[in-house]
């Protein structure tokens, strides 16, 4: 028996066809695996979500620094932890500093030992204690990216009488 043979027209037919129905059994496959990994990805969503909702949760941070319209530098400590944040994020608005921290001193006069080796000092900084339980003190902007570095020590004792205190002195640079 022989086949009849197809003209250009019907070959040209044929071969549409054939692409057609090879382009619908693809996307029928992939449509397959689309919803074979659909519960994946939504999995893989819902655990992005909630760690971006407990990132949105966390406690608030150690300090915050912030520049003033007029040059003075705003700081305020609320834990005691991560000092050399603190150094990067002074340095940052221009502040050379060396940060101390004592989170269990005895007393508030345990900060004349924790600071640098005595410098000259050009300055004081006022402190003042924060409703949060911390502290917070403004740098005078005159004092602000000049050669002079702060000396920071921050003291927090415990027990039945808790307390914070602080001692802030711009000091010669070349101490």
């Amino acid at each position: 028996m022989t086949t009849p043979s197809l003209d250009r027209f019907e070959s040209a037919l044929l071969n549409e066809l054939r692409d057609h129905v090879s382009s619908r059994a693809t996307s029928v496959k992939v449509t397959g695996r689309t919803r074979r990994f659909t519960p994946i990805a939504a999995a893989a969503a819902a655990a992005g979500l909630a760690t971006v909702g407990l990132l949105g949760f966390r406690a608030d941070p150690a300090f915050a620094v912030e520049r003033q319209a007029d040059g003075d530098v705003v700081v305020s400590i609320v834990d005691l932890s991560d000092s050399k944040g603190l150094e990067r994020a002074l340095a940052d608005q221009g502040v050379a500093a060396y940060v101390t921290y004592d989170a269990d001193a005895s007393k508030p006069t345990d900060l004349d030992t924790l600071g640098r080796a005595s410098c000259a000092s050009v300055g004081t900084v006022v402190v003042d204690h924060a409703d949060n339980g911390g502290v917070t003190f403004t740098l005078d902007a005159e004092y602000v990216g000049s050669p002079n570095v702060l000396d920071l020590t921050v003291a927090r004792g415990g027990g039945s009488d808790d307390w914070i205190a602080a001692q802030a002195v711009w000091t010669n640079a070349t101490c």
